[in-house]
């Protein structure tokens, strides 16, 4: 503007162009994350999903990455450069010794608090610039550990308090999955042990400690014995019961009323 000082107008233009750069870098790591869901819904085969996450997520969050899937894939899959292999095997190793769910390592300011300067140090031997491990643990399921490592040269720099929200939303995922495979598994191995009611049942108590026993004809929803947060894990628990996913048309309060009338739905099929 005419009459503006030089100072002013330079410092307008530098907060417009971080605005800028701060709102791409959203809008990137939304669609990351929506490409990541779409990929495990959308992959047929429980063995390809893992592979197709690691695929995914190099180079756009990490330089290398390593998965674990124990219910599909006996070693973990690994998507990386030969460069960085020492730094994998590295992280995944101060992982399991630090007996920590979540590791970080990193020379990022907002990262200063959480890293180890002595694992900083070896990262930089092994010749990489930053690294994440995250346990995948899921509803008292195990499923190992989410590796990331970042080369010096990575174009988002080395990993911050925004890459950590990302890492841990990958990991969230698929840990999910990996929960639902080994649930799957259990089952399949196991087919001639069909669940029950008395399986949900023995759920519902363990979460209500004051519950001592469950009629199967009782109205859970309208007795509020679940509430609408416990609704959703209720869900979700069925699906791992019967091993697969239920459509949404089949989730209804209805379904989902007694003991008996969730067998009679979802579980004798």
């Amino acid at each position: 503007m005419p009459g503006q000082p030089a100072d002013s107008s330079t410092e307008n233009w530098a907060t417009a162009l971080r605005y800028i750069a701060g709102r791409k870098a959203a809008e990137e790591s939304l669609g990351f994350l929506a490409h990541i869901s779409a990929t495990i819904r959308n992959t047929a085969g429980l063995p390809d999903i893992v592979p197709a996450v690691a695929r995914t997520c190099i180079p756009f969050l990490g330089s290398a990455i390593s998965l674990d899937a124990p219910a599909v894939h006996p070693e973990p899959v690994v998507r990386s450069p030969d460069g960085l292999s020492a730094a994998l095997d590295g992280v995944r190793t101060l992982a399991g010794s630090s007996g920590e769910q979540r590791i970080v390592i990193s020379e990022h300011e907002g990262c200063a608090q959480l890293t180890d300067p002595r694992h900083l140090e070896l990262l930089r031997g092994w010749k990489a610039g930053s690294a994440v491990a995250v346990t995948l643990d899921y509803r008292g399921v195990s499923g190992g550990r989410l590796v990331l490592v970042r080369g010096p040269e990575h174009r988002r720099g080395p990993i911050g308090p925004g890459d950590l929200a990302l890492i841990d939303e990958v990991a969230d995922r698929v840990a999910a999955f990996n929960a639902f495979a080994t649930h799957r598994g259990r089952r399949e191995v196991r087919r001639d042990m069909a669940a029950s009611w008395t399986d949900v049942r023995s759920w519902i108590l363990e979460r209500n400690p004051d519950l001592t026993d469950l009629d199967p004809d009782t109205d859970i929803i309208e007795t509020r014995v679940i509430s609408s947060l416990q609704f959703v894990e209720l869900v979700l628990h069925v699906e791992q019961l019967r091993g697969t996913m239920l459509r949404s048309e089949e989730v209804t309060l209805d379904a989902f009323r007694t003991l008996k009338e969730i067998e009679r739905k979802f579980l004798s099929q």
